[in-house]
């Protein structure tokens, strides 16, 4: 349901002061609470324009410079400061924020001469000074911007969904798969039997058509896998069937990002996972295997996720919550996706979320933080491999130099029994 654009407030000035009067003496007439109502909707709706935002630019602080922890304790506790104290005053800094004529090093230096005068002549206009030359000329930067690029505008339809606000927008034409210009790092982590692989994929194709190319040297007649990833449809793969489980994190982030503009209704969803959260921790602190952890989670987490379900669709039913607000967003976004969110409620193994691959996405963006990207596509694929034998010793509890080492000096071997030397069959000694 899109929002309302706010009636017209402009009143004339008698008008304005009559209402005030009437206020005053409550003695309102009909007509007097349109205008009162259409005021507390401008104010409503600034209020909203505006937190969603700070939303924005907040969220864009936390990509740039590194997101605090969002544990429940530390967004709560954050949350009660704001509440409590104001928000500090920002100090006027010192400088005027422009640059200085000796940092641009590469401009070109023109020096301008006075055409009439020059020093020791007499001057102008007291006639009875000499002129003499300054020490410091007076300098200014003239910066000249030309566009070094042929643009083309493109101008997409946007469709936006009149029920839970979800914007559609067509790709580019340099986004099909056969012309897309973009390099994109794919993160997977297969675990099996206890064991760790991580595998990093660079190029032009998305994860979900990585994922594709993995499965295809899977061997046939095995049971799907459970995939564990957000809810991009990019990461889903079109040739394999695999068992779809969403990430929880994901959700829970969107709640996170609204807890100041909607502390009560975020705070209940936060405290709800935190709980679901403590109990899958105390499956993985006893070991429990995956049908018993399976059903500890039925009973203990079954009711809670059972709860939240019901109030994200009691605040959409009896329209508790303003669709395109930042809260209606963030419970359809919970509720489209529900089945998939808890994935871990019905199928053994599932995991909550997906934080095990995010986190190894980090060493692929140092990586190429570190190295200023790849210079070609080969570089990448090296640059890959090495990632992907070194992650997958960190999670081993290995040193992956030494590991690497172990390799080089077993190469004959290597060639013969790959499988003997993966990084959990680490060992030294070996002959």
């Amino acid at each position: 349901m899109p929002v309302k654009s706010p009636k017209r407030l402009q009143l004339p000035p008698k008008e304005l002061k009559a209402l005030q009067e009437r206020i005053k003496k409550r003695a309102l007439l009909d007509s007097d609470w349109d205008k009162i109502h259409a005021m507390s909707e401008t104010v409503e709706t600034l209020s909203q324009v505006i937190e969603e935002k700070n939303t924005s630019i907040g969220r864009l602080c936390k990509y740039l410079l590194g997101a605090p922890t969002e544990t429940a304790r530390n967004i709560l506790k954050r949350k009660e400061k704001s509440e409590e104290k104001p928000e500090a005053p920002l100090k006027k800094q010192k400088g005027h924020g422009k640059k200085p004529a000796s940092a641009y090093e590469g401009a070109t230096r023109v020096i301008i001469e006075h055409s009439r005068l020059a020093p020791k002549d007499p001057c102008p206009e007291c006639e009875k000074g000499k002129l003499y030359e300054l020490a410091m000329p007076s300098v200014f930067v003239h910066i000249t911007g030309n566009a070094p690029l042929k643009a083309t505008v493109y101008e997409r339809t946007r469709l936006r969904c009149n029920l839970c606000g979800e914007v559609f927008t067509p790709a580019l034409p340099a986004e099909t798969e056969n012309n897309r210009t973009g390099i994109f790092t794919s993160g997977i982590v297969s675990i099996r039997d206890e064991h760790r692989i991580g595998l990093f994929m660079t190029g032009r194709q998305h994860a979900g058509e990585n994922l594709t190319e993995l499965l295809k040297q899977r061997a046939t007649g095995l049971a799907p896998p459970i995939q564990m990833c957000d809810a991009l449809s990019r990461n889903a793969s079109k040739d394999f069937e695999t068992i779809m489980a969403n990430c929880l994190s994901h959700a829970r982030r969107q709640f996170v990002a609204w807890v100041n503009r909607f502390p009560e209704e975020c705070e209940y969803v936060i405290k709800k996972l935190g709980t679901v959260y403590h109990h899958d921790a105390i499956t993985k602190q006893q070991a429990l295997p995956m049908e018993e952890r399976l059903k500890y989670h039925q009973i203990h987490s079954g009711p809670l996720m059972a709860d939240l379900n019901a109030w994200c669709n009691r605040q959409i039913g009896e329209k508790l919550v303003e669709p395109n607000s930042g809260l209606g967003k963030a419970i359809h976004y919970m509720l489209r996706h529900w089945e998939k969110l808890s994935r871990f409620l019905h199928v053994p193994g599932a995991p909550l979320d997906n934080n095990i691959c995010e986190q190894a996405l980090k060493h692929a963006i140092l990586h190429r933080k570190n190295a200023l990207f790849y210079k070609t596509q080969r570089g990448a694929k090296v640059g890959d491999l090495f990632m992907s034998l070194i992650h997958t010793c960190q999670m081993a509890g290995i040193n992956p130099l030494d590991y690497l080492t172990w390799l080089l000096k077993q190469a004959s071997k290597l060639i013969l029994s790959p499988s003997d030397f993966l990084p959990w069959n680490y060992n030294p000694q070996h002959p």
